[in-house]
C-alpha cells in the first residue's frame, strides 16, 4: 500500500532543500560570518575568495546529499579538495574541524527559520541523517588532511636531508648554504649543534634517543650518509657540559660542538672517525677526551707494534702476576692521577701502589708520574690490549 504521508513528508523536507538551495548565498554569507571566530581564518591563513568559494561548494554538497539529489564528479572532490588545501595552508586541525562543524549549525539555523510550525516535527526526524551527512563529510575532510600533512612531512624531511647533504659534503660550507639549513632545520645559523653518529647496521639506539628528545619537545635531525648515521641538535646546554647524559646507552661518537651550522661538516667527521675506531666491547657515548687514544693508534697504523716494544719491551722481564698487577695499577692511576685513590680501588696501601709505579719505571723506562712519558704509556697499554 502507498504510504502517502511518508510521501508528503519527503516532498516538504525536499521543498525545505529547495528553499535553501534558493538562498545558498545567505548560508555562504552567514558562514563567513562565523568564521571570523576562529583563529586561524580570522588571521587569514586562508583568503576570502577561497573561503567563499568553498563554502559554496560545501553547503551544494551537502544540500544535495540531504535531499538526495545527484552528485556531479566534480562536487564529491570538495572534502577532500578543503582537507589538502588548509594542511597546505597550516591550518591546525582542531580550527578546521570547527569550521567544517560550523556548516551543520549555519545549517540548522537555516533549517529553523525556513520551517513551518507544521513542519517542526519533520526538522526533528530528520536531524539525525543531516547530523551524519555533516559528520561524514567532515570525517572525509580530516582524513585528507592528515593525508596531505603526511605528505608534506615527508617532503620537508627530504629537503632537510638533502641540504644537510649538501652541508656535509663541504670541508668549509659557505654562509648561504648554512642560512639554507638553519631553515630547514628550524634554528638559528649560527646555533651551537650536538652532532653523535652510529654505524647504521648499529643505529637503533641513537634513532631511540632521537625519538626520546622529539617527544620531548626538541627539534632532532637524523641525517643517514651510507655507513653511518647522524644525530644532529641543537645544543642548550653550557659550553663545558658534556652532552654524553643526553645519548645515554646509544653506542656512538660525538663530535665537537659545532659553534654555527658551518662547523659541522668538522664535527660530523670526528664523529664518524671516533665511532668507527671503538673496541667491541665500549659501550655508549664517546666523545674527543675518552677516544683519543683509539684514534692515534689508528692514525698511526703499522707504527703501533713498533711503540708497544719499545714502551712495553721491558715487562717481559717480570712474571705473568706482577706484570698483570703493574698494569692493573699503572692503568688505574692514569684514569684518576691519585696515589690515594689508586690504593683505594685497588684495595691496597698507599706504599704498595708507590712501589708498582716505581717498578713499572724500572722496568720501562717511563714513569706514569711524568704527563709525557704517562700518556706514552698509557697508549702502548691500550694498543697492547686491542692487539
Amino acid at each position: 500500500m502507498h504510504n502517502s504521508s511518508s510521501d508528503a513528508a519527503r516532498e516538504r523536507w525536499e521543498r525545505l532543500v529547495r528553499l535553501l538551495r534558493a538562498d545558498a548565498d545567505a548560508l555562504v554569507a552567514e558562514f563567513l560570518e562565523r568564521i571570523r571566530e576562529v583563529p586561524s581564518y580570522s588571521q587569514g591563513m586562508v583568503p576570502d575568495d577561497q573561503l567563499a568559494e568553498d563554502a559554496a561548494a560545501s553547503f551544494d554538497y551537502l544540500l544535495r546529499r540531504i535531499g538526495g539529489l545527484p552528485l556531479p564528479a566534480a562536487l564529491q572532490q570538495i572534502g577532500p579538495k578543503v582537507g589538502r588545501d588548509r594542511a597546505s595552508r597550516g591550518v591546525p586541525l582542531d580550527d578546521l574541524l570547527t569550521a567544517v562543524r560550523l556548516d551543520f549549525r549555519v545549517l540548522w539555523h537555516a533549517l529553523q527559520a525556513r520551517c513551518q510550525a507544521a513542519d517542526m516535527s519533520l526538522l526533528v526526524a530528520q536531524a539525525e541523517d543531516v547530523w551524519s551527512v555533516v559528520e561524514e563529510y567532515t570525517t572525509t575532510i580530516q582524513a585528507s588532511y592528515l593525508e596531505r600533512t603526511a605528505e608534506l612531512a615527508r617532503e620537508r624531511r627530504r629537503e632537510r636531508t638533502a641540504l644537510v647533504g649538501s652541508l656535509l659534503a663541504q670541508r668549509q660550507p659557505d654562509r648561504a648554504l648554512a642560512h639554507r639549513v638553519a631553515l630547514a632545520l628550524d634554528v638559528d645559523a649560527d646555533a651551537v649543534v650536538l652532532v653523535a653518529a652510529s654505524h647504521t647496521a648499529d643505529d637503533q639506539p641513537l634513532r631511540a634517543v632521537a625519538d626520546q628528545l622529539a617527544a620531548a619537545g626538541r627539534r632532532v635531525h637524523l641525517q643517514d650518509t651510507g655507513r653511518h648515521t647522524l644525530l644532529l641538535l641543537r645544543w642548550l646546554g653550557s659550553e663545558h657540559a658534556s652532552p654524553q647524559a643526553l645519548l645515554t646507552d646509544a653506542r656512538c661518537g660525538i663530535g665537537p660542538l659545532a659553534t654555527g651550522l658551518e662547523h659541522v661538516p668538522e664535527a660530523a667527521r670526528v664523529a664518524e672517525e671516533i665511532v668507527d675506531v671503538l673496541p667491541p666491547d665500549a659501550a655508549g657515548p664517546h666523545e674527543l677526551r675518552d677516544a683519543w687514544v683509539w684514534l692515534v693508534g689508528d692514525r698511526l697504523g703499522d707504527l703501533s707494534p713498533d711503540i708497544i716494544g719499545e714502551v712495553l719491551g721491558g715487562l717481559a722481564a717480570a712474571r705473568a702476576t706482577e706484570r698483570d698487577r703493574l698494569v692493573e695499577t699503572v692503568r688505574t692511576y692514569g684514569s684518576c692521577g691519585s696515589v690515594q685513590q689508586t690504593a683505594a680501588q685497588l684495595y691496597c696501601h698507599r706504599n704498595t701502589v708507590v712501589s708498582r709505579l716505581r717498578r713499572f719505571q724500572e722496568l720501562t723506562g717511563c714513569s706514569p708520574t711524568v704527563p709525557r712519558q704517562a700518556a706514552l704509556a698509557l697508549l702502548a697499554l691500550e694498543w697492547a690490549s686491542e692487539s
